[in-house]
């Protein structure tokens, strides 16, 4: 289904908050490296809620790639997961790119034309 993603997209699966520590544990991998995707699509189907502390967290990841110039999108929260981030301003934070599915952030991807 990604094939068509350019490769230097990276698809980051969150399976739960607590994988928020990982996330960032990652992104501070790739920063130390100095490998940095150009777009990063975190893929959020699983996280079932999240608190203030993960939302930092989030926060500070996104902040940190935005930073070093990577393109974030969020894709496939559940709604309550959605408003938290939207209440918390980290939607709008990643420039609004949210897609509610994995195949309509691929259609829009810009790679594919759509900005």
């Amino acid at each position: 289904m990604f094939s068509s993603l350019p490769k230097d997209t990276m698809i980051y699966t969150i399976y739960g908050a607590r994988y928020l520590e990982t996330a960032r544990i990652m992104e501070h991998a790739l920063a130390g490296i100095h490998n940095d995707p150009k777009h990063i699509i975190f893929h959020l189907k699983t996280v079932l809620s999240v608190n203030q502390y993960d939302l930092e967290i989030f926060r500070e990841i996104i902040m940190n790639f935005q930073e070093r110039g990577v393109t974030i999108y969020l894709c496939e929260a559940i709604p309550l997961v959605k408003n938290k981030l939207e209440d918390a301003g980290l939607v709008s934070m990643a420039g609004n790119r949210y897609f509610d599915s994995m195949e309509d952030g691929r259609n829009r991807h810009p790679a594919q034309g759509a900005h």
